[in-house]
């Protein structure tokens, strides 16, 4: 009854009942100072709001509170008067006015801002816990991420509260954070996604697909593969099918340990998968499983029903690298009960790492027992391994099963036989002795594999002609390895030993020709051949006139000093070439992402159009910023810069333009390029260039995403930093380049 009572006489009188609510609060009783708050509530203007901030002070905590909770929904509120209390040395006054301005929410940004910014430890704690109850921001979403990285541990932890809170909202920001430079930073943004658990997959899986910076990839891929989320793998299945081999390594590359159950069970069912590129890739993720309980549940997958998901599992297990004995026992098992030739061969790339006495004794075994193909296959697995306690055991089968070895099988002899004796050539060397030609046979292929030079000399005491064509043959290649070495006794002898084999040694000599480089080698070699009146092919034989190498003790400075006239004329023409034909030029290459797969299933008319577009938008750019297309393929650009950061500015520029073309634009039209960037010496001819340089750009763009410019380090040293922003983006190993390549992505 006073509470309806109370509510007509505000109603009716309005401002006017003021002194009413005043004496109302002057109470001593509890409840009509909480009628009167409430009424002060609904009064609009200043004076109403100045007395709910004198009951912040209310000794109870219950007016306080409902003064708070009265202010934050008070209708056109003065901020100001909620700002000068900020300042007060009553601390609960204080935070009972930092919690007003947090339930206020997006109409105070500016002072929760100030607050997180500026506030101590205390007061940020106790805005966090309020914030997690209002609709976001993005820009109050920005702050708290800033948090993050906060030198206190209970301000980060509700920091990521807050931000899991949002849900959804958040993620866009948080995953920004996962290429952070701090490593705690990327913990938290870590922390936040997993917390998040589903809503985050949602996001992730959308960010995923509809593309984002490279660089943010491999840590999007972690997250989910971190997370127990059934959506999670598919997601990451999409990722394989849509990317190239390359890209998915450099991905995997960045991802540590699967941690999630159900990212590994979904993994086992999908390792059935009909594309086996796919199986293959989610074999790699298995193989980064660390904790026990997730390899047994690999493990498990020995007991499927399909062998091409066993197969997999067995892939991923031969990276593992700790397996313990009852799991080898296990995997030995496994041994016995498969019964296809590959996956029976990747029980033994398990095995191979595991030279351990009862793993020896059960693969010995099982090498008893198996066809003579089987046997030596699974030979060459374990003699690879390069480990004495494979060797012995191996010999002493090949000895036992010899009666087994066919004709056809002697390749496979002598290759185990040479990797068994790699370090200790004796035992095949006492083999060429042996009256079996097979067996001698056996003991050439082996010696293929050896560089020593007890091989030369032991094939020289054994060979004869009466040797099988092969035999020879196969000899003299090896021993012309030593024709060229250093010890000049050893190459005196294998000279004069090839010399008395006569037109034996043309043949396999001839071929041996054609797998060397170095052109004095080659005739040397060739006159080899002349010298037991052999003849050779018109492509392997010397210049005509000129003069006939002598392999004598003047030969060496006979071939020195036409070495030294070589370089003098070589140095001379590689300046002509420096001085006429090399520029530093900037290249650009850049293709439309999917556009081979859009070709394969568009009219041509559609193609011609999409070309038309991609071609109206890039040429003008180019052309404004001083570039030259040296060569166009379809959708594919080479162009060349004198100055690099013009080439910046335009890759810049089409980008942008590109983004525009494609808000306008439905999505089966939209064009997404990737362009790469490098600077360096070319050679230019016939409108056209050539070098290093071309090659490492042409490479640079297999690492480049959609909408991304990628450039290189030779390209980022000669630009102002101040200017472009650069984002490093890792050291990648260039197919066809020597070294690593240092690349950064520009930010546009």
């Amino acid at each position: 009854m006073k509470h309806q009572i109370v509510n007509i006489i505000v109603d009716l009188l309005g401002e006017r009942s003021l002194p009413l609510v005043r004496r109302l609060l002057s109470s001593t009783e509890q409840e009509y100072r909480i009628l009167a708050v409430e009424s002060l509530g609904r009064l609009p203007g200043d004076e109403p709001a100045q007395l709910l901030l004198r009951c912040l002070s209310d000794p109870h905590r219950i007016v306080s509170d409902y003064a708070s909770e009265c202010l934050a929904r008070k209708q056109n509120l003065n901020l100001d008067l909620l700002l000068e209390h900020l300042s007060t040395d009553d601390e609960n006054l204080r935070f009972l006015v930092i919690k007003t301005i947090g339930s206020i929410g997006g109409l105070a940004l500016n002072p929760i801002i100030r607050i997180l910014e500026q506030g101590n430890k205390q007061e940020r704690l106790f805005l966090l816990g309020v914030l997690q109850r209002i609709t976001p921001n993005p820009k109050l979403i920005d702050v708290l991420i800033s948090l993050l990285g906060d030198p206190n541990w209970p301000v980060r932890n509700a920091t990521a509260n807050c931000l899991r809170s949002y849900g959804e909202v958040a993620v866009p920001a948080v995953v920004r954070m996962l290429n952070a430079p701090s490593e705690d930073i990327q913990y938290w943004s870590k922390r936040i996604l997993l917390l998040m658990g589903p809503a985050a997959v949602t996001v992730l899986t959308t960010i995923l697909e509809e593309g984002t910076d490279g660089s943010l990839i491999p840590h999007i891929i972690a997250a989910l593969l971190a997370m127990n989320s059934a959506e999670a793998v598919p997601a990451v299945t999409r990722f394989l099918q849509q990317s190239d081999d390359n890209r998915v390594n450099s991905v995997f590359a960045g991802i540590g340990e699967i941690t999630s159950r159900e990212v590994v069970e979904n993994i086992l069912n999908l390792l059935t998968h009909p594309e086996e590129r796919i199986a293959r890739w989610l074999a790699v993720l298995l193989s980064k499983v660390r904790k026990p309980h997730l390899k047994r549940s690999v493990l498990l997958g020995l007991n499927h029903s399909n062998e091409t998901c066993r197969y997999y599992v067995l892939d991923a297990l031969k990276h593992w690298g700790n397996l313990t004995e009852a799991e080898l026992k296990g995997i030995i098992r496994q041994l016995e009960l498969e019964k296809t030739r590959r996956n029976i061969l990747a029980v033994a790339d398990v095995l191979s790492g595991y030279p351990l006495p009862f793993v020896i004794f059960a693969i010995k075994e099982y090498l008893k027992i198996c066809n003579a193909d089987l046997m030596l296959d699974l030979m060459l697995i374990f003699a690879t391994v390069d480990h004495q306690g494979f060797g012995p055991m191996l010999a002493e089968l090949l000895n036992m099963r010899s009666e087994l070895i066919q004709i056809e099988h002697i390749e496979r002899v002598g290759k185990v036989l040479g990797l068994i004796f790699k370090a200790r050539p004796e035992g095949i060397l006492q083999g060429l002795s042996s009256p079996t030609m097979a067996f001698r046979l056996c003991c050439i292929v082996a010696l293929e594999q050896i560089e020593d030079k007890r091989v030369a000399f032991a094939l020289m005491d054994n060979l004869n002609t009466r040797d099988t064509p092969e035999i020879l043959e196969r000899a003299v290649k090896i021993l012309a390895r030593f024709f060229f070495s250093d010890d000049f006794r050893l190459k005196g002898a294998v000279t004069d030993f090839l010399l008395s084999l006569g037109l034996v040694i043309v043949k396999p000599l001839s071929e041996f020709v054609e797998t060397i480089e170095n052109d004095i080698d080659r005739k040397a070699l060739v006159d080899l051949i002349e010298s037991v009146g052999g003849k050779v092919e018109q492509s392997l034989l010397r210049k005509k006139g000129e003069q006939k190498v002598v392999l004598s003790d003047d030969h060496l400075d006979n071939v020195l000093e036409r070495r030294k006239q070589a370089m003098a004329e070589l140095e001379k023409y590689d300046r002509i070439i420096q001085e006429a034909h090399t520029l530093e030029l900037t290249i650009m290459f850049t293709d439309v992402k999917g556009y081979t797969a859009f070709s394969a299933k568009a009219s041509l008319s559609e193609v011609m159009s999409m070309l038309k577009q991609h071609d109206e938008i890039m040429m003008p750019i180019i052309e404004k910023h001083s570039g030259k297309i040296v060569k166009k393929i379809g959708d594919a650009f080479l162009i060349i810069f004198e100055q690099p950061a013009k080439a910046l500015l335009a890759a810049i520029a089409i980008q942008r333009r590109l983004k525009e073309h494609n808000t306008s634009t439905s999505e089966e039209h939209r064009l997404a390029l990737r362009i790469a960037i490098n600077t360096g010496s070319v050679i230019c001819r016939e409108n056209d260039v050539f070098g290093d340089a071309v090659n490492v750009a042409s490479r640079l763009e297999g690492i480049a995403d959609a909408g991304e410019i990628v450039i290189s380090e030779a390209t980022s040293t000669q630009v102002d930093a101040t200017i472009f922003e650069l984002l490093p983006h890792g050291e990648h190993k260039l197919k066809g380049i020597e070294k690593p390549v240092k690349t950064f992505r520009v930010a546009w």
